[in-house]
């Protein structure tokens, strides 16, 4: 996959989910035929096996936002798990989490950078006995879009250290995510730390002028992918390095917007879905058979 197209006049040259959007429907695919298989998109997260590497956004508060779908989390994760791909789940309360668990998808809780050290430690607890798939933090919530100490639904934020985010890993038996890595330095970070997987996303635009999360994903899988692999050789998993995972993690982005109108949720805010469908790459600690 190569940038062969040009991007598109921007409306607002700051924007950066203009920015990602724009470079993205710049790239082109290169067809490679001679000595090809049938695909087989099947692939292996953590030791359990999903119809397709395509997974659900981490959205939250869908009843809030859309008071006519009071039951969207649930409806969502039966989507998830209809169609055998990883779920994503974000804030909300434990409650709500068992019950999306219960649902039986495969599901990922991202917590976020509470202020309240607590609550993290207690909704980390909350994922492993629920029976979630693992764990993780959205490092990207911890500033506001001003610079400051986020403020999400009236609970404070905090900046998190290396050493904060250690503490939470060695915590939980289950794999721990980073999500919102839009560096090699954060991504090397992550993978000194022991993390078992990493989103590169500005989670829909959170830093102007930021680089589009597919543009930094080469740079990134080229620092960190042997700092994975000699880290997990003892658990004999491989990191997701093939050079087909760019188209992976591209095609994801397409289809999720394709996928999410088909699942039994109604989305009506086309900022909350623009914010998604091009932002979210991923990196696991996983195998993938192609």
């Amino acid at each position: 996959m190569e940038q062969r197209g040009k991007m598109c006049k921007l409306t607002n040259p700051a924007s950066s989910k203009e920015i990602t959007r724009a470079y993205f429907d710049s790239l082109l695919l290169e067809m490679r035929l001679m000595d090809s298989d049938i695909p087989n998109t099947e692939f292996e997260l953590y030791g359990r096996r999903f119809a397709t590497p395509i997974m659900t956004a981490a959205l939250s508060h869908l009843g809030t936002f859309h008071p006519d779908m009071p039951n969207g989390m649930v409806q969502y994760a039966q989507g998830a798990a209809k169609a055998n791909a990883v779920h994503w789940i974000g804030m909300g309360s434990d409650e709500e989490f068992e019950s999306v668990v219960a649902t039986g998808a495969a599901t990922i809780r991202i917590v976020k950078p509470y202020a309240d050290e607590e609550k993290i430690y207690g909704q980390i607890r909350c994922a492993e006995q629920a029976g979630a798939m693992a764990v993780g933090m959205d490092i990207d919530h911890m500033f506001d879009l001003k610079g400051n100490q986020d403020v999400c639904i009236g609970e404070t934020m905090s900046i998190k250290s290396s050493k904060h985010l250690q503490r939470y890993i060695e915590s939980t038996k289950l794999p721990f995510i980073i999500k919102g890595v839009l560096s090699v330095h954060d991504a090397i970070k992550c993978a000194e730390i022991g993390v078992k997987g990493i989103v590169i996303s500005h989670h829909g635009g959170r830093l102007n002028y930021a680089v589009p999360p597919l543009y930094v994903l080469p740079d990134i899988v080229k620092a960190v992918g042997k700092l994975f692999i000699q880290k997990l050789t003892d658990f004999s998993v491989a990191f997701l390095l093939r050079p087909l995972t760019f188209v992976v993690t591209a095609l994801h982005s397409r289809l999720y917007n394709f996928l999410h109108h088909r699942l039994p949720v109604n989305i009506n805010d086309r900022r909350d879905l623009s914010c998604r469908n091009v932002c979210n790459y991923y990196l696991f600690t996983s195998t993938l058979k192609l």
